[in-house]
């Protein structure tokens, strides 16, 4: 049983193939989008044109890894996240290529959203889905999300509750504009963590929370006016790791404490796969589940793959539970 994946995002786009028999992703490419100098994004209408070319490239690329004649099911990210008012061109992108590929191959398509195929990513690797029978604590830390989630894995879906997020400007926003100050290219993320191993400052910015809520301007502020005063790079990149770290770290036990029977969470998207970050984290809470290999943690199809395979194959169960009942009763 073999399952594609797609997701478009405003980062990258992505696919990937998922075989459910023995559990393991057969292949797996990425194209980031090419941001012009300067820029901290990318309009919409240029995210779609970009994800629309690369489609042939990335599809070719699969080919090198693992046989993409024939799917069972197509999986594909339509949306930021399963809020209400979530919604972002770009994933049109991929809404209509997997519609295409799924019409010609004659399987079905299931939609998800781009925070789910994060989570799950994340959850197959460190392996915690083949473990996990109950409710879970997560984060999904990006350039467009600082989120603290509820999660409930269960045979055919996974769903996802917000507790917390930032009331301003996230976390992945903050790396960005304050790497671009200090001469970075954008995406920052990888830029940012290299000077921040260099320098071994504990320094950081006080958090500010409301209730299981950030807020994270601040930091921005805080970051340009050491700058200005020391230009001293890589301390600055360590303290804006520090900061978002213990953020993080703040809103994980105010949740362990709100929620005692949860002892894990799971730290998804690309700002978690900082090596800072994670260091800080992993030292202070208990069974906090960071994916590894890092790749997981960025923008990617695998977790949407996954997600589609549980999603066909609890289908065909509950199918093939109805035909038996149906049997039964005549």
């Amino acid at each position: 049983m073999r399952y594609l994946g797609i997701d478009t995002s405003s980062c990258a786009t992505s696919a990937a193939v998922y075989d459910s028999t023995s559990g393991s992703v057969l292949g797996s490419v990425k194209i980031n989008l090419q941001i012009k100098d300067g820029d901290l994004g990318m309009q919409q209408n240029d995210a779609i044109f970009l994800h629309t070319q690369n489609v042939s490239e990335l599809m070719e690329q699969l080919t090198f890894q693992t046989d993409i004649s024939q799917f069972d099911a197509v999986g594909v990210s339509v949306r930021s996240s399963d809020e209400n008012d979530s919604y972002m061109p770009a994933f049109l992108a991929g809404q209509a290529i997997a519609s295409a590929i799924a019409a010609v191959m004659k399987v079905p398509v299931y939609e998800f959203s781009h925070q789910a195929g994060h989570i799950m990513s994340s959850l197959f690797g460190t392996n915690f889905y083949q473990e996990i029978q109950k409710d879970f604590l997560a984060f999904h830390v990006s350039s467009g999300t600082t989120d603290a989630l509820l999660c409930s894995l269960n045979a055919g879906s996974l769903t996802i509750t917000e507790l917390g997020t930032s009331l301003d400007i996230h976390a992945g926003q903050v790396i960005d504009r304050v790497g671009r100050m200090i001469g970075l290219r954008f995406p920052s993320g990888e830029q940012m963590d290299e000077l921040a191993e260099k320098s071994n400052t504990y320094d950081l910015a006080n958090p500010v929370l409301k209730g299981c809520n950030c807020c994270l301007a601040g930091l921005e502020n805080q970051c340009k006016t050491i700058y200005r005063r020391t230009h001293d790079r890589e301390y600055i990149a360590r303290y804006c790791l520090n900061s978002i770290a213990a953020v993080i770290l703040s809103m994980s036990r105010i949740l362990k404490v709100k929620y005692l029977d949860l002892s894990d969470i799971v730290y998804a998207g690309g700002v978690m796969s900082s090596t800072v970050i994670r260091k800080f984290i992993m030292g202070s809470v208990n069974n906090a589940r960071f994916t590894k290999p890092a790749w997981l943690s960025g923008d990617n199809a695998v977790g949407v793959s996954i997600l589609a395979a549980r999603s066909h194959e609890m289908g065909q169960y509950n199918a093939q539970e109805e035909v038996s009942v149906l049997k039964a009763a005549n």
